[in-house]
């Protein structure tokens, strides 16, 4: 995925051009007009993900952290799951003992 930005003029030009970097490639597009962003083109597979994000202001954060996860897999193996668990746990038990009765 790539951002970039391009006259209104080039989009008009060369629009199957653009259709087809984004809705193959999931580029995005901003289209100017005199120099200013006017909009933005964006697949609708994209378009539709943030719709869902947006109602659902947990998905980003789910997305951000199954990336997130399948990074470490990568890096460290599975050893490190049973590491981050134990470590969010006691975490999580200290802040509770922490807080008044």
């Amino acid at each position: 995925m790539v951002e970039r930005r391009i006259s209104a003029t080039e989009a008009r030009v060369h629009f199957g051009e653009l259709l087809d970097s984004v809705s193959k490639r999931n580029d995005i597009v901003f289209v100017q007009r005199a120099g200013a962003p006017a909009v933005v083109v964006v697949s609708l597979e994209e378009w539709q993900r943030r719709c869902e994000q947006a109602s659902d202001p947990w998905a980003g954060i789910a997305e951000e952290m199954e990336e997130h996860w399948a990074y470490m897999d990568e890096q460290y193996g599975d050893s490190w799951h049973h590491e981050a668990v134990d470590e969010i746990l006691r975490a999580a038990r200290e802040d509770r003992d922490a807080r008044p009765v």
